[in-house]
């Protein structure tokens, strides 16, 4: 006694040939490196307005030239990441992990360079610590190397 109003599931076209999408970690590393992009732009354009408008920012202008210095390859590799994730071939994952070690070589090199003009006295403002990009590295690197979503995405992991 089957009432014509009791409610049918639908169906749905599941198919297995269908292609996989960013999503997972995956996805939160996109969204990161959007932020990241977004963040570093935003900071890069605020300082200086923010030294001709308010006093008290920086001391000294090559404080603001050091602090662009050192913002700079989040945003430049923030970028080459954004353009790099949604294009689906294999060697993405060894060319993001590449990217990836290009900046945290990048920000040790200019670490390095910001504390030596630091300990010489010509800036006011020691560079930030850089343990986290070394964290950030070697948890995305592994992620790439390993990622079961990463293989079914881009057809392979980093090598």
């Amino acid at each position: 006694m089957k009432s014509p109003d009791v409610y049918k599931t639908p169906e749905a076209d599941l198919s297995e040939n269908q292609a996989p999408s960013i999503g997972g970690w995956l996805r939160f590393f996109q969204v990161m490196s959007y932020l990241g992009l977004i963040s570093s732009a935003l900071a890069i354009l605020a300082f200086p307005v923010m030294h001709l408008f308010v006093e008290g920012v920086v001391d000294r202008l090559v404080d603001l030239v050091a602090l662009i210095f050192e913002l700079s390859p989040g945003l430049i590799f923030s970028f080459l990441i954004v353009r790099a994730l949604p294009v689906r071939e294999p060697d993405i994952p060894a060319r993001l992990k590449s990217l990836l070690g290009y900046y945290l070589g990048i920000t040790l090199l200019f670490y390095v360079i910001l504390t030596a003009a630091f300990k010489t006295g010509h800036l006011t403002d020691k560079p930030s610590p850089f343990i986290g990009d070394i964290v950030y590295y070697a948890i995305w690197a592994s992620y790439f190397n390993k990622s079961k979503r990463v293989r079914a995405y881009y057809g392979a992991n980093a090598k």
